[in-house]
């Protein structure tokens, strides 16, 4: 009954379609757990410990994220070019103040917070269950970002937006991610790409980066 007989009669009829209907399963899984956060309630959400830790160790870009997906709804309704987070009417430092107990925005801040908070839980079960099978996991790292991403808004200076990357000499494969400004990237050890891979090693054994061959070409 409730949330857990509509959950359940979700995944059975999603489980009779012939192929996985991705965009549909997305937005149920959203409506599912809205629902969740609106049952539990954001005051209790937010005072769970386990969720506090984990926010304090994922300071380093929770906060930004959830800024950026606040923004991005709002973007869609009125920006044409919304795709483009170079074109937005708030920037990455304005994170804080998305973010701050009891501004507008803060209770669609929450959500997002519960949301990776229970992403990450559940991938790390998958994981810690893999290992303890003797399984190991490799983790597959997409070698670009796009252009409308929480990276870009919150670190533009770190690729070079006025291109786009590629296969070479196959004029239809045009990615639209923005390349790497590996010059501005080395003047800090690539702490973008450390924090990156540091944060995945919590999941993975192992890495294998997609196309690798474009930082060589």
């Amino acid at each position: 009954s409730g949330c857990a007989g509509w959950a359940k009669s979700l995944v059975d009829k999603l489980n009779k379609n012939w192929r996985i209907d991705h965009p549909k399963v997305l937005d149920e899984k959203r409506r599912l757990m809205d629902a969740i956060f609106d049952k539990v309630g954001q005051d209790t959400i937010m005072k769970d410990e386990g969720l506090q830790k984990w926010l304090k160790d994922s300071e380093s870009w929770a906060k930004v994220y959830a800024a950026f997906k606040v923004q991005l709804a709002k973007e869609r309704n009125y920006n044409n070019k919304w795709w483009d987070c170079t074109t937005w009417n708030r920037r990455a430092s304005d994170a804080d103040a998305i973010c701050r107990a009891g501004s507008e925005d803060y209770g669609h801040v929450c959500r997002v917070f519960f949301l990776q908070y229970h992403l990450h839980l559940q991938l790390l079960e998958a994981s810690s269950y893999a290992e303890v099978n003797g399984i190991a996991i490799k983790g597959d790292i997409p070698i670009g970002v796009t252009r409308c991403s929480s990276d870009v808004w919150a670190e533009p200076h770190l690729f070079k937006l006025d291109r786009n990357c590629g296969a070479p000499g196959d004029p239809e494969q045009n990615w639209g991610f923005p390349p790497y400004n590996w010059d501005a990237m080395h003047r800090d050890g690539c702490s973008w790409w450390r924090r990156r891979l540091m944060h995945m090693e919590q999941y993975f054994h192992a890495y294998r980066i997609d196309h690798v061959l474009g930082f060589f070409r």
